[in-house]
């Protein structure tokens, strides 16, 4: 059986997500092109949430137009760090709505921040020899507030939310509490986010206007989630096992993944 997969990618008005989204899709295609079957290729197609000139329902459709005889089943991978609005809500209904128009069967995969791979990057990236902090935009979602919580108590950081006012100064605040008598030389702040733009920078911003409020200690702000080939490696290897627990076949010479939708070029 052979199938597509489709990302979905937040967007943004800033364009350096849109070029590090690029940079990934480049490097994630060169990746799975092992799988590829020459006899009957599938896709690998990128669709973008917010911030697009068409709704994802739509992207998804005008993805799938032309592959009703070449694949089966179109794979939906969110590249979305925590289970919010977006995750829960928005792409599932544009899944249904595209649904509706199409005869391929769609499948939601997990999304990115839930694979296990994934946190164990993000664990190994925080090390336990820091004090760190890990600051997420956060969600309307109480259960995903509750998850981050999670996350951060795993990786052995304070959790701090952006959406939250004065959470970020809360987080410092109960490092250097915990640490009084020793107060720590400095503190590490992760952004938990998937590429850079304008929120880390208001973050690194932010942080800056903090340090002078905390002399005694040195605040140091880290590069969010960027395209590495740690993270390439790890979305291209949790793609295929995705396909595998849906039923769809991983070998290759079964399984055709050929790339559309999205220039590679470098």
């Amino acid at each position: 059986m052979t199938v597509a997969i489709f990302l979905v990618a937040h967007g943004s008005y800033d364009p350096r997500p849109a070029i590090a989204l690029r940079k990934f899709y480049q490097g994630l295609g060169d990746r799975l092109a092992p799988w590829a079957d020459l006899a009957d290729p599938s896709h690998l197609g990128v669709g973008i949430l917010d911030c697009a000139p068409i709704p994802l329902g739509e992207q998804l459709c005008q993805f799938i137009q032309g592959l009703e005889t070449q694949v089966e089943r179109v794979g939906v991978v969110p590249l979305f760090l925590l289970p919010g609005i977006h995750v829960m809500e928005d792409i599932p209904r544009a899944i249904a709505r595209a649904q509706k128009s199409c005869s391929i069967p769609l499948e939601l995969l997990p999304f990115l921040g839930s694979w296990p791979p994934f946190r164990h990057l993000i664990q190994a990236h925080l090390s336990p020899s820091a004090n760190w902090i890990l600051i997420a935009h956060g969600s309307r979602r109480p259960q995903a507030q509750e998850w981050l919580q999670t996350l951060a108590q795993t990786c052995g950081a304070k959790l701090a939310v952006w959406s939250q006012e004065h959470s970020l100064e809360g987080a410092i605040q109960g490092i250097l509490a915990e640490e009084k008598g020793h107060p720590p030389c400095s503190i590490s702040i992760f952004p938990y986010f998937l590429f850079a733009g304008k929120t880390v920078e208001a973050i690194g911003q932010r942080v800056q206007e903090l340090q002078g409020q905390y002399p005694q200690v040195r605040l140091h702000i880290h590069p969010s989630v960027e395209v590495t080939a740690e993270l390439l490696d790890c979305v291209a290897h949790h793609i295929t096992h995705g396909i595998e627990a849906l039923d769809f076949p991983t070998t290759a010479g079964e399984q055709g993944l050929s790339f559309s939708g999205v220039d590679r070029t470098p």
